[in-house]
C-alpha cells in the first residue's frame, strides 16, 4: 500500500495474507498502525521490504521455501546464557533472543507495535524459513489480548498452511499480571490454541519461564496441544545453580518437556531438532 486505501481496495487489502504500506501515505487518515504487518517510511524502503519477505515465503503451498547456506555455524553463547533470566522478576528481552537464535542475527518482525505483548516474526534457522511466537509480556499490561490473540491465530495458520515450522518461545513472569482483558478474551485465546493444536507443521517450543497460574492468557504450545518437542531453559543458569532443582526439572521428570537445555546451546538444539522434524508426515484423525 504506496497510498489512500478505502472502499473496495480497503477489504482486498484486509483479505491479504501480508499489509505492508508506507507510513507517510495515512497521514491525516485513521488507519491503525496495528492492522499493518510492515511499515516502512518510503517506497524504496517499502519495495525492499517487500522483496525481503517474498524471500522467505514459499511459491505456493505444495513447496517449501528456498533453503539457503547457512554460513553461521551454531556454537555455545554465553551471550544466551547470561539472556536468560534469573526469576520471576527479572524483565527479559526476547526479541534479542530471537536475534541470537537466527542466522546472522536477522529476523522479519510482524506488526511490531508497543503495546503487542507477543513478536511474530520469519526467520532463517540454519539456513531453512522458520515462524517465531514470541510471549514478552513485559510490553503489555498484562496478558496477550483479544487481537493479539487474533493476529497470533492467523500467522499460526499461515505458517501451517505453507509448512513454516513454528518455535514458540514463551515467557510468563510473575510481575506482569493484567486484569483488563483476562475475562473477555478467553475466547480469543482459546481459538489460538485451537490453531495450535489443529497445525501439522512443525513445532518445537521453549520455555525460557514456566507459566504463572494466576487466571492470565498465556501463549502456549506444548505437548498436550501436540507439539513435536517442548524444551526448557533451567532457572539460574546463568547464575551457575545448575544442581538446583527447578520446574523445568520436574517438568522434565513428569513428560512435560522433552529437556532441560543449556540457554547457551540453544540454537543447535533448535537446529537439530528441525532436522529431525522436516521428514515430518502430515496427519489428522
Amino acid at each position: 500500500m504506496l497510498g489512500p486505501c478505502a472502499g473496495g481496495a480497503g477489504f482486498a487489502s484486509a483479505m491479504a495474507d501480508f499489509i505492508v504500506r508506507v507510513s507517510d501515505s495515512f497521514e491525516g487518515e485513521t488507519e491503525p498502525s496495528n492492522r499493518v504487518d510492515l511499515a516502512y517510511d518510503d517506497e524504496e524502503t517499502c519495495l525492499a521490504g517487500v522483496r525481503r519477505l517474498l524471500s522467505l515465503l514459499p511459491q505456493n503451498n505444495h513447496e517449501g521455501s528456498r533453503v539457503l547456506p547457512c554460513y553461521d555455524i551454531p556454537t555455545p553463547s554465553e551471550v544466551m546464557r547470561h539472556m536468560a533470566p534469573a526469576d520471576g522478576t527479572d524483565l527479559c528481552d526476547v526479541g534479542a533472543i530471537v536475534g541470537e537464535l537466527t542466522d546472522d542475527g536477522g529476523y522479519l518482525p510482524m506488526r511490531s507495535h508497543p503495546t503487542h505483548g507477543v513478536i511474530w516474526a520469519l526467520a532463517r534457522l540454519g539456513g531453512h524459513v522458520v515462524g517465531f511466537v514470541v510471549d514478552q509480556p513485559p510490553l503489555l499490561e498484562g496478558p496477550a489480548n483479544a487481537e493479539t490473540c487474533d493476529v497470533a491465530r492467523r500467522f499460526v495458520e499461515f505458517c501451517d498452511a505453507f509448512g513454516i515450522p513454528l518455535i514458540t518461545l514463551i515467557d510468563r513472569s510473575t510481575d506482569a499480571a493484567g486484569t483488563s482483558h483476562q475475562y473477555e478474551d478467553f475466547r480469543h485465546g482459546a481459538r489460538l490454541l485451537y490453531a495450535y493444536g489443529k497445525a501439522t507443521t512443525p513445532r518445537i517450543s521453549l520455555i525460557l519461564r514456566w507459566p504463572s497460574a494466576d487466571g492470565r492468557l498465556p501463549i502456549v504450545d506444548d505437548r498436550s496441544l501436540g507439539a513435536d518437542l517442548t524444551y526448557a531453559w533451567l532457572a539460574g543458569a546463568h547464575a551457575g545453580t545448575w544442581a538446583k532443582p527447578s520446574s523445568s526439572l520436574r517438568a522434565t521428570w513428569r513428560g512435560f518437556v522433552d529437556d532441560v537445555i543449556d540457554p547457551a546451546e540453544t540454537r543447535d538444539v533448535l537446529i537439530r531438532s528441525l532436522a529431525v522434524l522436516r521428514s515430518k508426515e502430515p496427519t489428522r484423525l
